[in-house]
């Protein structure tokens, strides 16, 4: 697998005193973007989601009635809606019209109350302030950690969650480049960015019953 640091970071590493001292030295961001092409791939039919995957991501968020969900990059509704179902105010967003339509049409199907669900429309890169959109009691972004700045997404997204931010990856799908083939390990690097941004993530395992892709469930504290 190519690496994207020089003999210098090298050395830093080999001499680091700590563990945060050995994060910091590593660009995350250039690391993250080798799997790049891989994860636009990966995210292709991420609207359909088994139950297993469903249920545990609704785990971790432990939603409840008076919470509140923000989900970046709605697109297929099934978080938006349990999380709904289960008493939540939901704010979906994405800059696809057709994908919040989506997530409307599962709403009225699923007979989610009117006004549970707030759709916006936007991008993980735009000021979500300026959205009008405040802070959220959970943040989930499924199977949509595909932007670039791995280190500027996961910080709006953490800034964005009151209690708890969760984000998806594939766990090592296969990867050619330049005819050499790799496992992505973007899981990893989402957690060692964490960690270097002063957070202490759990990690779950879940394999999608219909596809039998292994999915990374990242979670981790936001509360001050």
């Amino acid at each position: 697998m190519p690496r994207p640091y020089d003999e210098k970071t090298l050395d830093i590493l080999n001499n680091a005193e700590s563990t945060r001292e050995m994060l910091s030295a590593l660009d995350w961001d250039a690391l993250w973007e080798l799997c790049a092409e891989k994860r636009i791939e990966c995210a292709i039919d991420r609207r359909v989601v088994s139950d297993a995957y469903a249920d545990t991501i609704m785990e971790i968020m432990g939603v409840r009635s008076g919470t509140s969900v923000l989900v970046p990059m709605a697109s297929g509704g099934s978080l938006c809606v349990r999380a709904a179902l289960a008493g939540s105010r939901v704010t979906a967003i994405n800059d696809d019209d057709a994908a919040l339509e989506r997530v409307q049409q599962r709403a009225k199907d699923e007979w989610v109350r009117p006004g549970l669900i707030t759709k916006v429309h936007g991008n993980i890169y735009d000021d979500w302030s300026a959205l009008n959109i405040s802070p959220h009691t959970v943040v989930v972004l499924s199977r949509a950690l595909i932007a670039h700045q791995l280190k500027k997404t996961l910080e709006q997204i953490s800034n964005f969650a009151l209690k708890r931010a969760v984000v998806s990856v594939e766990a090592y799908p296969k990867y050619i480049k330049n005819g050499e083939s790799f496992d992505c390990a973007d899981h990893i690097l989402v957690v060692n960015q964490l960690f270097e941004l002063g957070y202490n993530p759990s990690i779950k395992y879940v394999l999608e019953d219909n596809s039998q892709k292994m999915y990374a469930v990242i979670y981790w504290s936001t509360e001050k």
